[in-house]
């Protein structure tokens, strides 16, 4: 059986990655921090049948991320997809020159570095999957072009980064499927501290599906709309399958790229037609 863990998968894109992965097929691992949540999420996806188990991961603890992948190995013996979503949004990140060193830090150390910490330690799992795959969610605020309009300084800053850790990852690791996207938030809430203060325009920079900043070795690819992209890592795209298609649709429009699961965020497919 296919496997997935997805970070901060308690509620919102991550919660419903989990499930629509689990109604694909998925042995799904509901990561949270909090374990009563974690717990709830992880039950609310088995209800129909579907397999889901909570797995205690706090993604800006490197004790908790050290644990985390013997507590995985009870229940699963390698790792096919991991989907690094676990990301805050603290309240006060408002102004860069006023905002705190402490604020910028605990932010990157969840979005950033979590998503890295949280990669090598399953990189062992994910290499005995047949088509390891390493997707890490960025937004639209982290784009080198038009990214940076004065919004979250410091959440923007973080996925910026995260698009850097995630370019070094796919040169580290050649085997695999390394990609970041940008979900689709429509009219699904985000899920995070200051969600309230989304402003119009930074909704409209999340639904642009392709960032602009990834490196040279990540290309593009047209989804089903114009505002959509599909961003594969260039070696694994060759090699391996894997890719991320942040548009509603349950295909991509690269022939006979078919979709492993989907949901209003992210769609995983199968990127070999590349």
């Amino acid at each position: 059986m296919k496997t997935a863990l997805i970070t901060g998968a308690n509620k919102g894109i991550g919660y419903e990655t989990a499930r629509r992965l689990a109604t694909e097929g998925f042995q799904v691992f509901v990561g949270a921090r909090n374990a009563n949540a974690g717990r709830k999420a992880a039950d609310a996806i088995a209800k129909n049948g579907a397999k889901a188990t909570f797995l205690q991961l706090d993604v800006s603890d490197p004790e908790s991320v050290t644990a985390a992948p013997g507590e995985f190995s009870k229940f699963a013996d390698h790792l096919d997809v991991l989907v690094n979503n676990a990301g805050i949004l603290l309240e006060g990140d408002s102004a860069l020159l006023t905002i705190s060193d402490d604020l910028i830090r605990k932010t990157l150390e969840t979005n950033t570095l979590g998503p890295l910490r949280v990669t090598r330690a399953f990189a062992a799992l994910l290499a005995k999957s047949s088509a390891p795959r390493v997707i890490n969610v960025s937004s639209g605020g982290g784009q080198l072009t038009d990214g940076a309009d004065g919004w979250a300084p410091a959440y923007c800053i973080s996925k910026t980064a995260l698009n850097g850790v995630t370019s070094q990852l796919a040169v580290a690791l050649p085997k695999f499927a390394v990609n970041s996207g940008l979900p689709r938030l429509g009219s699904h809430r985000h899920g995070r501290p200051g969600r309230h203060s989304l402003s119009r325009e930074r909704r409209r920079h999340d639904r642009v599906a392709g960032d602009r900043s990834a490196a040279k070795s990540h290309r593009q690819f047209p989804a089903r709309s114009p505002s959509d992209t599909v961003v594969s890592q260039r070696r694994s795209c060759a090699t391996e399958s894997g890719g991320i298609c942040s548009s509603s649709s349950r295909s991509c429009s690269s022939e006979g790229a078919a979709p492993l699961a989907t949901n209003s965020s992210i769609v995983l497919r199968d990127a070999t037609a590349c």
